[in-house]
């Protein structure tokens, strides 16, 4: 059994809340917080520094530190969470807005998708590469039991 840190939970529960304000809630997204920066974006950014933060403990906590795979892990989830913490600040150097609208930015546009696509995929993709070689660890145990 996983025994999650502090910092896990809030973590999970702040990916939560943002996921439910995303999709449930489409009014609080353009709600200013400050002006000129809507409330969408910090939902936003919360919830992709979130994902890397639970995936990245999810998959540290089970596998052993010796392994090779705990330091590919590590690096790979390290390098997306400093990408996700400037996701916001790219968003607003490309556009121009913390909206992250592009006004006749068609490049910038295309880059700024790409790099959110990256952050968000590469926890996922790490995430089901970690359930794939657990399954593998369990039958081969299971295998070598006699």
């Amino acid at each position: 059994m996983l025994k999650f840190s502090k910092r896990t939970i809030i973590a999970i529960l702040l990916l939560l809340i943002s996921v439910y304000l995303l999709m449930d809630q489409p009014g609080i997204l353009i709600t200013d917080i400050f002006e000129g920066f809507p409330a969408g974006t910090l939902i936003s950014w919360t919830g992709i520094f979130c994902l890397t933060v639970v995936i990245n403990d999810i998959t540290v906590l089970g596998v052993e530190k010796a392994k090779m795979l705990y330091a590919i892990y590590r690096r790979l989830l390290g390098i997306n969470l400093i990408l996700a913490m400037f996701w916001g600040l790219l968003g607003f150097y490309l556009s121009g807005n913390w909206s992250m609208i592009f006004f006749d930015k068609p490049e910038e546009s295309v880059i700024f998708w790409y790099y959110t696509i990256v952050i968000t995929s590469m926890p996922l993709l790490i995430l089901i590469i970690y359930i794939i070689h657990k399954f593998i660890d369990i039958t081969q145990q299971k295998k070598s039991k006699p």
